[in-house]
């Protein structure tokens, strides 16, 4: 087999010359033809040919439109090998100082970029320590309905939707947000239809009240919607103050602190501190006082301590909240960026709208602020005085009129629980002084809120929340127009709540017994009695109110009807209602349409009235 191959190997080798002819074959097919060669070296130009195309290059780009004034600088500059030292230190101080101003102006770009992209860098995050609805029973046997059973709650129970609430022998509390708080006696049934923070204004009632006894707390002031409580015969309106109720044959409404606007299908009635009211089907509902005996029965004082725990405790929610959310304070070394990235976010900011709100969302920051620094001991007059400014700046501008006043009601509801003990009340008054209320007034109600509150537990104390209005409290005689009758009203209904709680105190000190005394210089006998009707010095205060009201502010006679009729429309149902028209009768012009609308009103109402029961007076 070796010999085999290697024969083979013998034959197929080529002869010696092979290789080289065959690779001459190759060349002289691939080689170029002569005349291709010949044509190649008649076409590579020579250097003459280079420079007369490069002179053509330079005369068609080089301009002959050429500004003598430059061709002058180009010959004194062509003549000078180098630039004398003046010339260089000019030109290089120009390229020094243009270039630091694009260096801060592209810095200052950078900066307002990252501060408008960027805002949580400077700005503390919102939604801290956000409120909820929760059911807490307090004693006894407490149920939920969960589907088509109930459920016995056993602990607190967070309420994230509308719930069926009943309770058996026991006794429960739920807390709306900061908004509120209902208590649940025994044998009561309802159901809590709206949990959402702040009450909504649409007409939908907060609760649907069955049955059984109930206790509403409301800590919403009037800028934003009520506490509703729908009843069988009537919606019960609640803002701030406390109001008891009672639901079986008829609803029973008793108002303890402030008013309560009570709704039917034909009319509404305003119910102040310490009057009660009866409804039930198609009744003519008459306004009676509340018998003192039950200002000490243990359901009206156990509610009484429970609203004052209550609302310390909302205030220290309310104040861990605005610290929260307070960010870098004005003692920060950090305070001026934080100052000049809220005025870069609003400068930034070209529509209307978006710019008014982030003005009063930074004024509300020097609110929470000043809550901060007086939680820290610190002065807050500064960041008072700031957040004045800048709201009365918003007000005082162009459009914005409506998201003022929505911030407005947001800051005062926040702050509605604060009392004059407070070192917060300071943040309470420069909210009511910028929105325009009358801050001498809520002063009065809330320093006599917080004087029954510690009347029997602190005198001392509740002698100086008492010090601190007895001015005020001269204007409560009668015969004074410095205080409207409303307040004027709930202001001697928690006066009487304070000197009655004194009285049924068998172990006051000599300290209670001093304040009791105090007190009651400014409580007219009256206002002790279950019966105590308006006197003639008040019935003329209302009746020259309501003359005011129609004469001032309207000029046409059809205005001037509906205002009069708008305002006695508000005492339908008072046991003085009759005296009270016959005051405005006397008052008003004689002859003319409004008096024989008032005479008319008289005649339908003593129709209305002959029959019924004798404690009514007309």
């Amino acid at each position: 087999m070796d010999g085999t191959l290697c024969i083979l190997c013998a034959a197929s080798s080529p002869p010696t010359g092979a290789e080289s002819a065959l690779w001459a074959r190759i060349s002289h097919c691939i080689a170029a033809p002569v005349v291709l060669t010949s044509l190649h070296s008649h076409l590579s130009p020579d250097a003459h040919a280079f420079a007369r195309l490069w002179q053509k290059v330079l005369q068609r780009i080089d301009s002959p439109h050429v500004s003598s004034i430059f061709v002058d600088i180009r010959r004194a500059l062509g003549n000078v090998e180098m630039p004398t030292p003046s010339f260089a230190t000019v030109f290089i101080a120009h390229r020094r100082s243009s270039f630091q101003w694009v260096k801060w102006a592209a810095a200052c770009a950078v900066v307002a970029l990252v501060i408008k992209s960027s805002p949580l860098l400077f700005f503390a995050a919102s939604g801290i320590a956000d409120s909820t609805v929760f059911l807490l029973p307090t004693r006894g046997e407490v149920e939920v309905r969960m589907g088509e059973e109930w459920v016995r709650v056993r602990s607190e129970l967070v309420l994230d939707d509308s719930m069926h609430i009943r309770t058996r022998d026991g006794e429960a509390t739920v807390v709306l947000h900061d908004d509120g708080v209902l208590r649940l006696g025994p044998e009561t049934e309802l159901f809590l239809r709206d949990i959402l923070d702040r009450p909504q204004s649409s007409g939908v009632p907060t609760v649907l009240f069955d049955h059984g006894q109930l206790w509403v707390q409301g800590l919403v002031p009037r800028t934003l919607g009520a506490i509703v409580v729908s009843t069988p015969f009537g919606d019960i309106r609640i803002h701030e103050g406390s109001v008891g109720l009672r639901v079986d044959t008829v609803v029973d409404v008793a108002v303890w602190d402030r008013h309560v606007t009570v709704d039917r299908a034909e009319d509404s009635m305003v119910i102040h501190a310490g009057e009660r009211v009866q409804l039930w089907s198609k009744n003519i509902p008459s306004v009676h006082r509340i018998p003192a005996r039950e200002y000490i029965e243990r359901w009206a004082v156990q509610n009484f301590d429970r609203d004052a725990v209550h609302r310390r405790e909302i205030v220290e929610l309310q104040r861990e909240r605005r610290a929260a959310l307070a960010g870098i304070l004005p003692t920060s070394s950090l305070y001026p960026v934080k100052r000049a990235a809220e005025a870069v976010d609003v400068f930034f900011t070209f529509d209307d709208v978006e710019r008014t709100r982030k003005q009063l969302s930074y004024a509300e920051n020097r609110l929470n602020e000043a809550a901060a620094l007086l939680k820290d001991g610190e002065d807050a007059t500064h960041a008072l005085g700031e957040y004045k400014e800048a709201l009365f700046g918003v007000a005082n501008g162009s459009g914005g009129e409506a998201l003022l006043h929505d911030q407005m009601a947001e800051s005062v509801a926040d702050l509605a629980a604060v009392l004059p003990d407070d070192d917060g009340y300071v943040l309470k008054q420069a909210v009511l002084l910028v929105q325009g209320g009358d801050v001498q007034e809520v002063f009065l109600l809330d320093s006599l809120v917080l004087l029954r509150e510690l009347v029997t537990n602190d005198p001392v104390r509740a002698r100086s929340a008492l010090d601190t209005v007895r001015e005020q409290l001269a204007y409560l005689q009668p015969g004074e127009n410095v205080i409207s009758l409303p307040v004027r009203t709930e202001a001697l209904s928690l006066l009487s709540q304070a000197v009655l709680l004194l009285s049924a105190d068998q172990d006051r000190t000599k300290e209670g017994q001093a304040l009791l005394n105090d007190v009651l210089a400014y409580v007219p006998a009256p206002l002790l009695s279950p019966h105590a009707l308006l006197s003639d010095e008040e019935i003329a205060k209302l009746s020259a109110e309501i003359h005011a009201r129609v004469f001032t502010t309207y000029k046409m006679p059809k205005s001037r009807i509906n205002q009069l009729v708008a305002e006695l429309r508000r005492f339908r149902g008072h046991p003085d209602e009759g005296r009270i028209l016959r005051r405005v009768y006397w008052d008003f012009p004689e002859g003319s349409d409004l008096t024989r609308y008032v005479r008319s009103t008289m005649q339908n109402l003593r129709v209305q009235r002959i029959g019924d029961r004798s404690d009514v007076r007309l």
